[in-house]
């Protein structure tokens, strides 16, 4: 048995087989290329996702490759290297927070990538305004969240941290649109 998940606390809390280790992360890379195929040939109409088809391909990319990065981490812990997993989990996430913070603006309307909430597919505005927003937050955002987790401080707060900027841009869609579309 090896290490599979590890709890707040940086130390593991579930073990599976080493086949699964290994196999997990390259079988979740093969199903986001197939949901990057598929997603915008369901797109209905006015939600097409062609509207940012390189930005779309890019930020799929990017979920692809974090993915493909943890599971470097996890085989690497599971094999026995000593790192503090929670300090690299949070270094990892933070960067990709800034990564994908670089091509937030870039996104346009539609049903699979974004802050999607009922706020940003009502009213274009809105979703322009948000994803300049998030941009900008996830950008310097993770590189906070990064650099905290380098430089040794607690999980609890860099996560903390983390999830804070992640789910600010959900309150700042409805923010604006009560602002913008007055209702």
């Amino acid at each position: 048995m090896v290490p599979t998940h590890w709890g707040i606390d940086g130390k593991p809390d579930a073990y599976g087989s080493p086949a699964f280790a290994l196999w997990f992360g390259p079988i979740a890379v093969a199903f986001m290329m197939v949901l990057t195929w598929a997603l915008p040939r369901l797109s209905p109409k006015q939600f097409e996702v062609d509207r940012s088809e390189k930005t779309y391909g890019m930020l799929m990319f990017m979920i692809a490759l974090l993915m493909a990065v943890l599971h470097v981490v996890i085989l690497k812990a599971t094999a026995g290297a000593k790192f503090p997993m929670d300090r690299a989990m949070m270094v990892v996430l933070g960067l990709f927070c800034t990564f994908f913070g670089n091509q937030m603006g870039r996104v346009r309307r539609n049903f699979y990538m974004g802050v999607r909430t009922p706020w940003t597919l009502a009213s274009e505005r809105v979703w322009d305004l948000t994803h300049r927003h998030a941009a900008s937050l996830w950008f310097f955002g993770g590189l906070v969240v990064a650099a905290l987790a380098l430089i040794g401080i607690p999980f609890g707060i860099t996560f903390t941290l983390f999830m804070l900027i992640m789910l600010w841009p959900v309150f700042d869609s409805y923010l604006l649109y009560r602002r913008y579309e007055g209702k």
